[in-house]
């Protein structure tokens, strides 16, 4: 079930997809080696492959009625390694700032009674979320673990190509990928509109694009076309701005590879641990 969520004033009013158990690890990402995306870029037709459905759930006693919130959002396989899967995506596709709010009559402390995430691979295979991991610090980015048994590269999905030399112009073709009102696997065509520099506690850059964003792209990967008919993995998808036409952003994919994650249980428990460390 996809729903739409608005991203609170400070976040600059913008259309996002909201998306157990102790902190596990606290790591940079050049401490977790790749394993072997292709250096030459993908072909047009394996984009379909790049983009993966992250469906969740939750659920949180209240003291009237229970209350229950279900989501999708997008994300991107970044590396294969131990028998594991890892895929990028958004941090607020993990649903936990709803859920940490869900609590508004007795203590503001949720009662969590149900949490749990899905990852739908283009090739429809299925897999449970066993661990997830957010961003320790201000940009919206997660990560997620599930077991790679069954799951071959080529046939369910391709590992995100990366490049740090790749540069970036405004004109530059773009195509962004993943499941905009639950739609899996669509592809929107556009340029890069701007590069555009955040000063925020972590300095940033957005890449702004008007490739057909919506909600439930948030989360998927946002590609440029290079003169040699290769695509290369620059952003990921995060939001648009509500009341503007062809006004998206995605995360730079540097930004998202040099940060810094900790990691939890993708169950009840890891899930209250989140919200006590991250919301803190």
């Amino acid at each position: 079930v996809a729903i739409n969520a608005e991203k609170d004033d400070e976040k600059l009013g913008a259309w996002m997809v909201t998306g157990g158990g102790v902190v596990v690890a606290l790591v940079a990402w050049f401490l977790i080696p790749s394993s072997s995306p292709s250096k030459n870029g993908i072909e047009k037709g394996s984009l379909k492959l790049a983009a993966h459905t992250v469906s969740g759930s939750w659920s949180e006693a209240d003291l009237l009625e229970n209350q229950t919130q279900q989501w999708n959002g997008s994300a991107g396989v970044i590396k294969r390694e131990s028998g594991k899967l890892y895929l990028i995506s958004n941090s607020h596709c993990l649903g936990l700032a709803e859920l940490r709010q869900s609590d508004s009559l007795t203590d503001g402390v949720p009662d969590i009674v149900g949490y749990q995430l899905e990852v739908v691979f283009a090739s429809g295979k299925r897999k449970p979320v066993l661990r997830f991991a957010d961003q320790d610090g201000s940009l919206d980015l997660s990560m997620l673990e599930v077991d790679a048994s069954g799951l071959r590269v080529g046939t369910d999905y391709v590992i995100l190509p990366f490049s740090q030399s790749l540069g970036l112009a405004e004109g530059d073709e773009v195509v962004a990928v993943g499941s905009p009102h639950g739609l899996e696997g669509t592809q929107t065509f556009g340029r890069i509109s701007a590069l555009r520099e955040q000063q925020t506690p972590e300095r940033q850059r957005l890449i702004q694009t008007d490739a057909a964003i919506n909600p439930g792209n948030s989360g998927g990967p946002l590609f440029v076309r290079t003169g040699k008919d290769r695509y290369y993995w620059i952003g990921i998808n995060t939001w648009k701005v509500t009341g503007a036409d062809n006004l998206g952003f995605a995360i730079d994919s540097r930004d998202a590879m040099a940060t810094k994650y900790r990691w939890y249980s993708a169950n009840v428990a890891g899930a209250a641990e989140a919200i006590r460390t991250l919301y803190r």
